[in-house]
């Protein structure tokens, strides 16, 4: 029977240095272990051990800074992203504004032209009204001898400006066609 307690007492020692060597494996793999990742359920059993509890909360701390770092770089992207639309749409803008104030210089240089164009249009009309002052003061067989050299487009620019009756009087003092020719394009026909 001694020898029978003696084994019995051997194989309870051997059981439970077994126990020991893995339980002390066990504590020695979970504390190098990288406990980020691991169960929750399991965490609540690790944190029952001493020691556990300071490496499971040092775990959910540096998760926690992973998952703040992953939100830092999608917002830090988000970001990116906005600026290169930004600075898309401000260059858009820029090439936008350089046309408007192109088409602006050639809005500036039409309006010189017309205003000089303007100038050169009244200037003439001017002159013809004075030249059909000239020409209503003439004997109308003399302006009517002048006045057929000239262009018929002249003539009829100098007879809207001048009076009814001194035109009648010239038409009657040129040749027929040249006055027929005059009086149709003054008709508009």
């Amino acid at each position: 029977m001694s020898f029978l307690n003696n084994k019995s007492l051997l194989i309870v020692f051997a059981v439970f240095l077994i126990l020991i060597i893995v339980a002390a494996g066990l504590i020695l793999f979970f504390k190098n272990a990288d406990l980020s990742n691991v169960n929750p359920v399991m965490k609540r059993a690790l944190s029952v051990f001493p020691g556990f509890d300071g490496k499971l909360k040092q775990a959910e701390q540096i998760n926690e800074v992973q998952n703040q770092q992953k939100l830092i770089e999608e917002e830090k992207n988000k970001l990116k992203a906005e600026w290169d639309s930004l600075s898309k749409k401000d260059q858009e803008l820029k090439s936008k504004e350089q046309q408007l104030n192109q088409r602006e210089q050639e809005l500036k240089a039409r309006e010189s032209e017309i205003a000089s164009a303007r100038e050169k249009l009244e200037t003439s009309l001017m002159n013809i009204k004075d030249i059909a002052q000239y020409y209503e003061l003439m004997d109308p067989g003399n302006a009517a001898k002048i006045l057929t050299a000239m262009d018929d487009e002249l003539i009829i620019q100098i007879f809207q400006n001048m009076k009814k009756e001194s035109v009648s009087q010239i038409l009657s003092s040129m040749d027929s066609k040249k006055a027929a020719s005059i009086t149709k394009k003054m008709s508009g026909i």
